[in-house]
């Protein structure tokens, strides 16, 4: 299966350019097994399967899953 494309909304976007880079490079590295499959080692939110978190290095990432045309997760929140 091709990995899904990984977007960010804004407020992700900035929480994760806050960070120092060894924490930046760390929390992508984990990002790219949930690209790969963002169901396998994440839970859903809420009952709905496609709004998922996990724990990403020491981040708590909160996105969505767009699929199976799209192939996208968004991540609309990063805790950290």
């Amino acid at each position: 299966m091709s990995p899904y494309r990984i977007a960010y909304a804004p407020d992700a976007e900035a929480s994760l350019n806050a960070t120092d880079a060894p924490t930046r490079e760390g929390f992508k590295k984990g990002l790219s097994i949930v690209a790969r499959d963002p169901y396998a080692a994440s839970s859903a939110i809420s009952g709905d399967r496609d709004h998922r978190q996990a724990v990403i290095g020491p981040a708590i990432a909160v996105y969505y899953v767009s699929g199976p045309g799209v192939m996208t997760v968004t991540l609309v929140r990063i805790a950290h």
